[in-house]
């Protein structure tokens, strides 16, 4: 799961690559996205620690989210802002078993 997760968002035709290349973001890798990162995180309030491969995976999809809009169209930037504060609101859920 960590594998596809990671490949979804740096793989070469990952949703970091279509945002910096082609300036568009993609729904539908956006949604599985959100999908394994809900039964990953399921997983990980089990556990005292994330798998490091996970973790620089979603650092750098939010680092990109958070940063690079700028040069996105209105409409796609809104969906990037958007999915930035789903995905922070998502990860948030952690510390509610810190």
């Amino acid at each position: 799961m960590i594998d596809e997760l990671c490949e979804l968002i740096q793989g070469e035709d990952g949703l970091l690559v279509e945002l910096r290349m082609e300036l568009m973001f993609n729904d539908k890798k956006y949604q599985r996205i959100v999908e394994l990162l809900n039964l990953l995180i399921g997983e990980w309030r089990k556990v005292d620690a994330i798998p490091k491969k996970a973790m620089l995976a979603i650092v750098d999809l939010m680092t990109v989210l958070v940063g690079n809009n700028r040069y996105l169209s209105e409409e796609e930037s809104l969906k990037v802002e958007d999915a930035s504060l789903e995905i922070y609101d998502m990860l948030m859920t952690l510390c509610d078993t810190v």
